[in-house]
């Protein structure tokens, strides 16, 4: 998990993310082209494609991780990030955690969090010691933890069980009625009682 704050000059569009013309070839490979992409408070945006249509890619521009070689991205206001990897580190401890939390006021949140994860009996025990769907569990709390603008998260699911799936949903879906947008990319289906908008990633 990356917490991070991108400062952008004045604007007239409110986007939180405003990707305009992106290029990005790895070797002989075209991954993006002429990429654009706009997302604004409260929306909830689905990357979908293929393996290898830059979905990975695009997470990771958008977050610093890689360069484009041509276009422009602008990100407004902070967010919160989630790979693949989780992140944490191998002795770290969720209570190490909750203790941790530089201002007071998170650690209800994140208690919060823990309890409808059921991660509640896992206080105590290192992340390198967890399981798979603990270890992607430990993540999720630390991505959801903060209140920001805008959470970008590469497949949340992995290693998840569907009933932890469903109360994951649950939780992006508050996020999305308290003001944040989020960015994720998902192989799966999506509950019919989700509102998103899908971008389709090609190559």
């Amino acid at each position: 998990m990356v917490i991070g704050k991108k400062m952008v000059v004045a604007s007239t569009s409110n986007a939180l993310i405003d990707v305009k013309n992106i290029c990005f070839q790895r070797d002989w490979q075209i991954i993006l082209h002429n990429f654009n992409l706009k997302i604004f408070p409260a929306q909830w945006v689905l990357l979908k494609g293929r393996n290898g249509s830059g979905k990975t890619t695009l997470i990771k521009l958008l977050t610093g991780l890689l360069s484009p070689q041509a276009g422009s991205i602008r990100i407004k206001g902070t967010y919160s990030y989630l790979g693949h990897q989780n992140g944490v580190k191998p002795y770290l401890t969720l209570k190490h955690f909750l203790k941790s939390l530089p201002i007071s006021s998170l650690q209800k949140p994140a208690l919060s969090l823990v309890n409808k994860l059921g991660m509640s009996p896992y206080l105590e025990i290192p992340f390198s010691e967890l399981s798979a769907g603990l270890k992607r569990r430990f993540a999720l709390v630390q991505l959801l933890t903060p209140s920001v603008d805008l959470y970008i998260v590469d497949e949340p699911f992995e290693y998840l069980d569907q009933e932890t799936v469903a109360i994951v949903w649950g939780v992006l879906q508050e996020k999305i009625n308290q003001g944040a947008s989020l960015l994720m990319t998902h192989h799966g289906s999506v509950p019919s009682d989700i509102s998103l908008q899908e971008v389709i990633l090609d190559v």
